[in-house]
């Protein structure tokens, strides 16, 4: 995700080998908009409320992700990111 003044402006899709698999993108909901704002809740709205195997699926990747970037300890920014990513998903557990 690409930003400007705080304002998601892009998306650089790296085609790995989940393309195909809506999950992994829809994990960036819980890794990047807060549980209470409605950001978060357009986005799932946008989408079409997905089925409850592809929300596992995502919160699947959002944990795996969350645990990549909390042991990245170089960067605090990256342990950040896994800490606040697993505090929405605690948050969020519909």
């Amino acid at each position: 995700m690409l930003t400007d003044g705080g304002a998601f402006v892009a998306v650089i899709e790296w085609g790995d080998i989940t393309s195909g698999d809506p999950a992994t993108d829809l994990a960036a909901i819980w890794m990047l908009l807060p549980q209470a704002s409605a950001a978060r809740a357009e986005a799932w709205a946008h989408y079409g409320a997905p089925d409850l195997p592809l929300r596992a699926r995502a919160r699947g990747w959002a944990m795996c992700f969350a645990a990549m970037l909390s042991a990245l300890v170089d960067d605090p920014r990256h342990v950040a990111a896994g800490e606040r990513t697993f505090r929405n998903l605690s948050e969020d557990l519909g």
